[in-house]
């Protein structure tokens, strides 16, 4: 079981992570 963590700014999210692992930027952050 994956735990995820993800970062939002007005309802968008911006950054994740899996674990204790580094955040890294979505998808919809990089292809803006």
């Amino acid at each position: 079981q994956n735990h995820l963590n993800l970062v939002l700014v007005n309802n968008v999210p911006l950054f994740f992570n899996i674990r204790d692992g580094p955040y890294m930027p979505t998808l919809r952050l990089l292809h803006q």
